[in-house]
Order: structure tokens, then C-alpha cells, then sequence
């Protein structure tokens, strides 16, 4: 098939590997992400973006001045970021200031930050650091069918002559050390195998609270790519978004307004 009728017949709306994940897990929660995560303020996401943009504004002030930040500038940076709330005005239930509520999250992080920075120091030489925040935009064909796919890469990096996507995780490592994300690392492998052919690609979640280092094995490429597809081809004609009651009902935010799920129902 060209790669114009490529892009003809792929879905208009892109479908992020989170998004499809989401959807595998219950597709319930899919549906109400659209109407409710986006308007109401979340801890953790708010706190996941200003690690991450640290991340970005350090990977910045690497590549022009080729060495990483110390910690105390870190920290200054993340700060900064948290203390920059969404539009939106949160709830305050806690009666915390706004600065007892950084005080607080940076508190959390700050394991984190300082495993990153440990990562950085020790991996990323100069010259080394290829891109942060790459955006990826593919059109993936597969026998399920054409779905354009999106998402976006935290780090790239050369190790050793070895290209490595890396994927930044600010929560807890999972337990079985497998990669939690293998449709978003199939995605960014199959980007970065276009993008760079001479190079030989490996990628990687990074926990760098623990800190831990989990490798994505590249052979799953082509199997994870037909779920992402699959699951693209059924997000874009569902109708009935039914319900999965899980274990995930006891940390999905969406649990109490659920119809039917509640703290009594939940598995």
C-alpha cells in the first residue's frame, strides 16, 4: 500500500498507546476519561508533568552546555513546575497553602529526581543526548487493518553506539520488572528504527526512584504493533464502552461515579 493511501485510509483521530491500553482494561474508563480527567484537577498527573518537564528544561541546559544540572538547580526547577497549577483552581480539602502542598509533592519526587540525575550523569556523555520529548506520529498497517498512532518519546540516547528510548516512569516499579507500557515501547521502536535505520535501537523503562532500568525486548515489536492496531480499529467503531470490574477499580478514578461500581462491588 503507498503511503498516500496509507494515510487515506487510517483513522483521522490518532489513538496514543495509553489510550489503547486504557481501552484493553476497561473501556468504561476510556469513555469517561474524554468527559472528566481533563476538567478536574489530579495530583498525579499534575505531579508526572512537572517531573517530566524538569526532565526537558535539564535534557535543554545539558545539550547547550553539556553538563546536567547539579541537584540544587533540579530541584529549583521542579519547584517551579509544581507551583504552576492548571487554570483551574484544584479543590482544597487539605487546607494547605500553596506552598505546604509543594513542600509536600516535592517531597515525593525528590527520590526520583535524584535518581534521574544519577541515570543522566552516569549514561548521557556529550553528544550523547539525541532528543527530548520526540513526538511520534506513525501510520500502521497491519492485517487488522490501518490506524495512525502518536505518542511521545521522554528521552533518546546514544550508550556505547547503541541508540535507547527511554521511557520515564515517576510511580512505583512493577513488581514482575516487565515493562508496563509494551504497546508505547513497540511504537517508539518502530519510530526510532525509521528515523535512525544505522542504528541498533534498545529500549527501556526507567524507574528512577528505585532505581530501576527495564528492558523492552525488541522481538515483541511486530506482536504488541497488531494489538495497538486492533485495539485502534476497535476504539474508532465502539458503540457500547461496556465495563470491566477488576482490581483496577480500587485505584481507577472514576470508581465512584461508575454506575454500578462502587467500593462494596469492586474486586
Amino acid at each position: 500500500m503507498s503511503a498516500l493511501s496509507l494515510l487515506v485510509n487510517a483513522p483521522f483521530a490518532p489513538i496514543s498507546p495509553s489510550v489503547a491500553e486504557t481501552f484493553q482494561l476497561c473501556r468504561h474508563k476510556e469513555l469517561l476519561n474524554h468527559y472528566y480527567l481533563e476538567s478536574e484537577f489530579n495530583e498525579h498527573l499534575h505531579k508526572g508533568q512537572a517531573f517530566h518537564n524538569t526532565i526537558r528544561d535539564a535534557a535543554r541546559k545539558f545539550q547547550v552546555g553539556l553538563n546536567w544540572p547539579d541537584m540544587d538547580e533540579l530541584v529549583c526547577m521542579l519547584r517551579a513546575h509544581l507551583a504552576t497549577l492548571p487554570t483551574t483552581e484544584p479543590r482544597d480539602t487539605t487546607l494547605e497553602t500553596l506552598e505546604q502542598r509543594v513542600d509536600r509533592w516535592q517531597d515525593e519526587l525528590i527520590t526520583a529526581l535524584g535518581g534521574f540525575h544519577l541515570f543522566a550523569v552516569g549514561k548521557i556523555e556529550p553528544g550523547g543526548l539525541v532528543s527530548t520529548e520526540e513526538w511520534v506520529r506513525l501510520d500502521l498497517n497491519h492485517a487488522a487493518g490501518c490506524v495512525r498512532a502518536t505518542g511521545r518519546i521522554d528521552l533518546v540516547i546514544r550508550v556505547d553506539g547503541e541508540l535507547w528510548i527511554i521511557d520515564i516512569k515517576t510511580g512505583k516499579a512493577p513488581e514482575s520488572e516487565n515493562i508496563s507500557g509494551p504497546l508505547a515501547m513497540a511504537l517508539y521502536v518502530t519510530h526510532a528504527r525509521q528515523a535512525y535505520p544505522d542504528a541498533e535501537v534498545r529500549a527501556y523503562e526507567l524507574y528512577p526512584a528505585r532505581p530501576l532500568l527495564v528492558e523492552y525486548d525488541t522481538a515483541r515489536v511486530e506482536a504488541d504493533l497488531l494489538t495497538l492496531v486492533t485495539l485502534g480499529q476497535t476504539h474508532f467503531a465502539e458503540t457500547d464502552w461496556l465495563k470491566h470490574k477488576g482490581h483496577h477499580c480500587n485505584w481507577c478514578d472514576h470508581a465512584r461515579r461508575c454506575l454500578g461500581i462502587n467500593d462494596s462491588t469492586a474486586d
